[in-house]
Formats: C-alpha cells, structure tokens, sequence
C-alpha cells in the first residue's frame, strides 16, 4: 500500500467520524450504546457497515440513497454544472436530515430541560454581561484569531467584524435558535425539511463559534453539558459538511473513491474483546513512532 493510498484512506475515516474536539460533560455516567462502525474498503471502493440492530428497508433506501448522491455530486462539482452541484448537495443534507429527523428531535428536546432554561437565562444577559464576552474576545485575541472555529474564521477574520458585533451576532442567532426549537417541539410528529435545515445550521454556527463555547461554560452549573447539547444536535450537518469539504481539499486522494463509492452491510462480531488501549491510542502511538521511521520502514 502506497502513501497516497495510506493518506486517502485515512481522510476518507476521518470524514467519516465526528470532531476529535469532541466534550463529554462530566454528568454523562451512562455507557454508550454500541450501535456501527464503518469500514472504508478502498480495493473495492466500498463502505462496509456493520451494526448490532438488523437492517430495515427503511435503511437500505436510505444507504442506497446517501451514496447514489455522493457518487452524483463527486462527478458534477468540479464540471460546469455548479448549479446543478448544488442542487444535488442540498438534496443530500435533506435526504440525511429525513432519515434522522427522529433522533434529531429527540436530541433537541431529551432531557434538556435545564440546559434550554440557561440558554434562555442567556438570552436576558444585561450590557453588562455581555461586556464580560467582549472583554474575553479582546484579551485573548490571539486564541480566537489564531486558532478560530469556523465561526470565528468566518465573522471575526474573513468579515473582519469587531468583537461588540460579534457578540450580538451570537446572541441573535441563540435567540432565532430558541425560536425554531419551539416550532421543532410543536410539529415534532411532522417536522419540514425547512425547520429541521434552520434548527441544524444554528446549531452548527453556535457550536463552531469558540466563544459561544465560553458563554456556555460561563452560565453552566453542569459543566461541559451545554456544549455537549450542541455538538449532539449539530452531528450529523457537521459530518455531511466534512465529508464534503474532504472531497474539495484532498480531490487528488479521495476523487476516484466518491465518484465510484458503494456501501455494504456486514455481519457484526458477536464476540466482546476487551483492549488494552483504545485505537485512538493505538493511532497515536503509530504516528509518534512515524518520525524515528526511515523511509523504507513505512
């Protein structure tokens, strides 16, 4: 296996996976449920799914359809079909939005009481309060201009806007997100690709905003737990959105495989083995080891 093929692959999983910024709230004592994992199988230029729950029609139409609109952007985004290109994009976050619209919801509404009654306490903040997130922006502005969050990129570096409109900017769209979490809440047996496309992006404009992470962490007695409620409803936009993003920033590595990409469902391994270190940490100590590495070694 060559380098180009080490990298594609690894940048193909790392799309496929969330944040590894991700913040678990100390609260949190209850054992995740295992529910997939995937497999990029690059010979075959296949996805291979294996879960613990049997497969439905309901997935397999929806699996079939994931990838028959990632294979269709994959060959029309870098043609002169652009508009086209993004129809087909807009086509595919509501295509992923429809399938998890109930785990969606349920991720907005749960058991977040406490959390949705700080972010409304949020949304009361005096003048004074909110000079106390200006004041963090400018004391630390090598943080947020040196190591932004899109957000941050995106309203404080490209736009260049100052730190007092910035703060507003978070705050107008907490207060929009309020709102379309209550119209989630009352058409929850029903919700329209609009609502759940607007709920989704707020999030993920908040989540990926560094200093609406601070705010958080500022009114939380729960700590960790009001970012975490964001990351958690704000998962499946990001995902799509690096999965994507990967396609137009490694083209070279990844084009072939999106164009070409299929998916197929394998049988889950039944046995428990218990690891002595997590892959993650077994990821790490590969990559450590890399630089004492001659180049025939790799």
């Amino acid at each position: 296996m060559n380098n180009s093929t080490v990298l594609s692959h690894i940048y193909l999983c790392e799309s496929l996976c969330y944040s590894s910024e991700k913040i678990r709230p100390s609260y949190r004592t209850e054992r995740s449920k295992f529910l997939s994992t995937v497999y990029v199988y690059q010979g075959e230029q296949c996805v291979l799914i294996s879960r613990n729950d049997p497969i439905a029609a309901n997935d397999e139409r929806y699996f079939n359809g994931f990838f028959r609109l990632i294979r269709i952007y994959a060959n029309l985004c870098f043609s002169n079909n652009k508009q086209i290109a993004d129809e087909v994009r807009v086509q595919l976050r509501c295509h992923v939005l429809e399938y998890n619209s109930k785990k969606i919801i349920h991720r907005f509404i749960g058991r977040n009481e406490m959390i949705v009654d700080q972010l409304q306490k949020m949304l009361r903040s005096n003048q004074k309060e909110k000079d106390l997130f200006i004041s963090e922006l400018q004391s630390n502005s090598k943080l947020y201009k040196e190591r932004p969050l899109m957000t941050e990129k995106l309203f404080l570096i490209t736009k260049n806007r100052s730190e007092e409109d910035y703060v507003q900017f978070l705050f107008d769209q907490l207060a929009e997100f309020i709102t379309i979490r209550e119209q989630l809440i009352d058409n929850k047996e029903n919700p329209t690709d609009h609502q759940l496309s607007l709920a989704t992006q707020l999030a993920t404009i908040l989540y990926s905003s560094r200093l609406f992470q601070f705010m958080l962490n500022h009114l939380d007695e729960n700590t960790g737990a009001g970012v975490y409620y964001f990351e958690k409803i704000s998962a499946h936009d990001r995902s799509l959105h690096m999965l994507l993003k990967y396609l137009h920033i490694r083209t070279n590595y990844v084009i072939d495989l999106y164009k070409n990409i299929s998916w197929k469902l394998i049988s889950s391994i039944e046995t428990i083995k218990y690891l002595s270190i997590t892959p993650r940490q077994a990821f790490e100590n590969i990559f450590t080891n890399l630089c004492h590495l001659a180049d025939g070694d790799l």
